[in-house]
């Protein structure tokens, strides 16, 4: 739970960005050219890369080339460490049990295992 709400975080500045910038200015929409649907997914899936496409298709008069294509691949970087970043900690965070042996007392046979909490 922990790692979902820092993932969150992580990604909300992202996010607020490409609202402010849709409510203020034409910048999303003149850099996906009228598409809704890409930058609907990319506010979701990769926030970063959507904020960088946008601003490098406007400014390199609408192809990717040298530093533009640079910076949007710095961005993808960005979005996929941090998605990766977030399962990594997901999957750090879960508690599983296992069965531990401590060996057999005096007179109990298999009652020497019990199941102890483990941070895995």
């Amino acid at each position: 739970m922990r790692s979902c709400a820092l993932g969150c975080l992580l990604a909300f500045p992202a996010r607020m960005i490409i609202i402010i910038l849709v409510i203020s200015t034409d910048i999303i929409g003149r850099g996906f050219q009228g598409s809704f649907w890409i930058p609907f997914l990319g506010f979701f899936f990769a926030p970063i890369t959507t904020i960088a496409y946008a601003v490098a298709m406007i400014n390199s008069n609408f192809s990717l080339q040298g530093p533009w294509l640079l910076l949007v691949g710095v961005a993808l970087a960005a979005d996929l460490a941090v998605a990766i970043d977030g399962g990594r900690r997901a999957r750090r965070s879960r508690i599983r049990f296992e069965t531990v042996s401590r060996g057999p007392r005096r007179g109990e046979g298999d009652a020497g295992r019990e199941n102890v909490r483990v941070r895995g």
